[in-house]
């Protein structure tokens, strides 16, 4: 997938989706991600070893920011959409986005605990693209803290 990053002055980051006529011979409209225009990273993501990622079912916007609701979570990044993305079938108030994450635990605690399906290693995250499960391996070993490790 061909992307462009955008750097807003205010630090945020931008991954967009460059749409080209060999991208749309690969695009499929039923995919729950074939709508996602761009990754906005609010923060930078370089060295974290990974997030947290919602899929947000009720989204009243295509664009505007993404929060979780829990003020024990940190929002670090969502996706937007494109200008011509589809209302949720059945919810016809609604868009598909994704909201990417750390938890107050993760911040806190020098420990890997509560690692699921739902961390993703932040630099495979493109838009339409889902990203790798994170898993502590070998290679991620780490004898720093775990506020080090996330990147916060």
């Amino acid at each position: 997938m061909k992307t462009r990053t955008v750097y807003h002055s205010d630090g945020r980051i931008e991954l967009r989706r460059v749409i080209t006529p060999r991208s749309l011979k690969k695009w499929d409209r039923e995919l729950p991600l074939a709508y996602e225009r761009s990754i906005l990273w609010l923060k930078p993501i370089g060295g974290r070893a990974f997030v947290r990622v919602a899929v947000v079912r009720n989204a009243r916007s295509r664009r505007g920011p993404l929060l979780t609701g829990n003020s024990n979570q940190v929002v670090l990044g969502y996706s937007k959409l494109t200008v011509d993305a589809p209302l949720m079938p059945g919810n016809e108030m609604c868009y598909l986005r994704r909201v990417f994450y750390v938890t107050q635990q993760d911040i806190l605690l020098n420990e890997f605990s509560g690692l699921n399906e739902n961390c993703i290693r932040p630099c495979s995250i493109m838009p339409t693209v889902w990203g790798e499960q994170f898993t502590l391996s070998e290679e991620d070993s780490f004898n720093g803290t775990f506020e080090e490790l996330v990147g916060l």
